[in-house]
């Protein structure tokens, strides 16, 4: 998910029309990978580095206490909401100051009669 995530930062900073949205997104992009890399070491080292005790580690709960796991899985996924939250309206800022200089192809989208022009 954060390669995902570094690849559309990388596009949005190039089609941001203000410092400010470059800014959010630099930002965004280092937290990201910041809690991307902790939950990544957190996930391999919670039970220790010893692989082939891992599974006894675990059904012994002698891991790391269900407190911080869920205080893990949380933070990720509020990250990933208030990330995709940024994104959606820095998008929306993006695109406010775009001109369209041609018609729209429907004007309407309810047909009101023959008596319509």
């Amino acid at each position: 998910m954060m390669t995902v995530k570094i690849s559309l930062g990388i596009f949005f900073a190039r089609i941001v029309v203000a410092q400010w949205h470059l800014m959010l997104i630099y930002i965004t992009l280092g937290v990201n990978v910041f809690s991307s890399a902790a939950a990544f070491f957190y996930v391999i080292f919670r039970c220790g580095h010893d692989v082939d005790r891992y599974v006894l580690q675990q059904l012994k709960e002698q891991c790391a206490p269900r407190g911080l796991d869920r205080f893990m899985a949380y933070q990720s996924g509020e990250k990933l909401c208030a990330d995709l939250l940024l994104r959606l309206l820095t998008d929306k800022f993006n695109l406010s100051g775009v001109h369209n200089p041609h018609r729209p192809r429907f004007r309407r989208s309810t047909n009101h009669g023959p008596l319509e022009r």
